[in-house]
């Protein structure tokens, strides 16, 4: 069974040095974005739109069998960082050494490589970022019901329904050891 428990910030800053450039923008894109590996590498220079206002990504989520089209707001330095890679096709993938375009078993055996090297005792896998980002979403202090804070992680993550939005609410471990410590001091 694969591991994907949201990421800690600390684990994504011990991963970060043992990523290759291009690999650490596309999982920084992950991480800030909770795109799936695949829509990430799918994304072209196309895709990449900046309005007056604000920098975004266009990409393509299959809901329901049927392809839609999600805005999906980036920081400057990943617009940046993403352009630096631009070449003259606007309809080339993003993610490309070469004539290659990356692919979903290069990015799961590089976050492996380096979770090794970072010495983590458990194997990260590309959908970490994810739920990172899901459970980021959830624990923001937005001031919204929990209902209304459900229905932002189903938005920011393109999902279908709230049931699968209902996970990213799940307390961690490690929280529940604080919640457990408070109990017994009361």
């Amino acid at each position: 069974m694969i591991d994907t428990e949201p990421l800690t910030d600390s684990e994504w800053s011990l991963l970060k040095p043992h990523l290759e450039p291009i690999w650490l923008i596309m999982y920084s894109l992950l991480w800030n974005t909770g795109l799936r590996v695949s829509e990430a590498l799918n994304l072209t220079f196309e895709d990449l739109i900046i309005n007056n206002e604000y920098k975004y990504i266009q990409v393509i989520r299959l809901k329901k069998k049927r392809k839609e089209y999600s805005k999906v707001l980036i920081s400057d330095f990943l617009y940046f960082a993403m352009k630096k890679l631009e070449s003259n096709e606007r309809n080339r993938h993003i993610f490309k050494v070469g004539d290659k375009t990356l692919n979903r078993q290069q990015a799961h055996y590089v976050i492996r490589k380096a979770s090794r090297l970072a010495r983590f005792e458990r194997d990260i896998h590309p959908h970490n970022f994810r739920h990172s980002y899901g459970k980021r979403l959830s624990e923001l202090k937005t001031g919204m019901s929990a209902l209304d804070q459900l229905h932002l992680v189903k938005e920011g993550l393109g999902l279908s329904s709230l049931q699968y939005a209902g996970r990213y609410s799940k307390p961690s471990k490690e929280q529940v050891e604080v919640f457990q410590r408070k109990l017994l001091e009361s």
